[in-house]
């Protein structure tokens, strides 16, 4: 009799802890999300698997993330595995787009448009590729969006570009303008210009502006490029926050191919910090040897970046109908001359 009391209350103690940690999306927003502006990576996100034969469905989850002081927690919503409640992940912001587990080596890419995150483990380590997420809600993330006249939206963002001729031709990534809705600026001799959108590149992750200016420098292109060559990247990390004053790394090139033997990119030793991306990397004789685009994740990797080749820069550029130039001579340059090229050719992107 006492046995199957005791028994009794632990199922309904067991019961009552499912009750109490069972969590709606609507509940998960209204205490988790609400009222807040959103880091990226937080919302409710739900698993694609990309091994359906494999999976039937029986790993299907749908999970919040929300930040709890410095840190990315991941809670479950729905799912056949795991019960609803149950934190799954304790995750730490890397960079813009890595998020990663320091008790594990558990690694969340977030994609560009902040609405898909890859991982890097998979249920099923034999079967690839992994799982993929999905955001739901809220359906597109925006940071400090405000709405144009046209009731669009346009992302406050930034980064760095350069000029590729003197006729206000301008280059840089995709992801830094994607958001913009052709709204981007730059600032030019501490004035402000309005740039077009004339083309972009998603795969490539490139994008030509032009501004109705005439500007007194741009870059010339270099395509040589080779394993330990000495090189330069140039931009505005961390936006206008940190300064406006242009800034400077320097490094080698590690490898002449980028993430996944992507043979478009260079890997690169140079620093490069959100706000670099666009910007030019040149070599000792001030010429484009490539344009910065990425870094792995900083709290699990060093000097691992990315930039992608100049020789892929020229073909979307020719594609567009703008010649880049190159020089009948090159010869290396002393620290001012490199400082004058990158200070004249480089300029601060952005909207909002």
């Amino acid at each position: 009799m006492i046995m199957k009391k005791l028994l009794s209350t632990i199922v309904l103690g067991l019961l009552w802890c499912n009750v109490v940690n069972a969590l709606t999306q609507e509940e998960a927003i209204n205490e988790y999300l609400s009222d807040r502006e959103l880091d990226p990576i937080e919302g409710i996100w739900k698993s694609v698997s990309s091994n359906k034969v494999f999976f039937k469905g029986e790993y299907d989850r749908i999970f919040l993330i929300y930040k709890k002081e410095e840190k990315f927690i991941c809670k479950i919503i729905r799912s056949t595995k795991l019960d609803p409640g149950r934190d799954f992940c304790n995750l730490t912001k890397g960079s813009k787009s890595l998020y990663y587990e320091t008790e594990s080596n558990l690694t969340f890419n977030l994609a560009n448009t902040f609405n898909e995150i890859s991982s890097n483990q998979c249920i099923i380590k034999e079967v690839m590729p992994c799982d993929s997420y999905v955001r739901i809600w809220p359906e597109v993330y925006t940071s400090s969006s405000s709405q144009n006249q046209s009731g669009s939206k346009t992302v406050s963002a930034s980064g760095t570009a350069f000029f590729v001729n003197k006729k206000g031709n301008i280059v840089t990534n995709f992801h830094v303008v994607e958001g913009c809705n052709d709204q981007s600026k730059i600032m030019y001799k501490d004035k402000e210009y309005s740039a077009k959108l004339i083309a972009s590149d998603k795969k490539l992750d490139l994008a030509l502006l032009k501004a109705d200016l005439n500007n007194k420098d741009y870059l010339k292109f270099s395509y040589d490029p080779e394993k330990m060559q000495k090189i330069y990247a140039a931009g505005y990390p961390f936006g206008k926050y940190l300064s406006d004053d242009l800034k400077f790394t320097d490094g080698i090139i590690s490898s002449l191919k980028g993430f996944e033997d992507n043979t478009n990119q260079l890997q690169i030793s140079a620093a490069i910090n959100p706000g670099n991306s666009g910007g030019p990397v040149i070599n000792q004789s001030g010429e484009l040897i490539g344009v910065a685009v990425s870094g792995l994740d900083k709290g699990a990797t060093e000097g691992i970046n990315f930039a992608i080749k100049s020789e892929a820069v020229k073909t979307f550029l020719i594609a567009n109908k703008i010649k880049p130039s190159s020089s009948y001579f090159s010869r290396e340059l002393k620290n001012d001359k490199l400082l004058r090229i990158l200070e004249e050719s480089t300029v601060y992107t952005f909207c909002n």
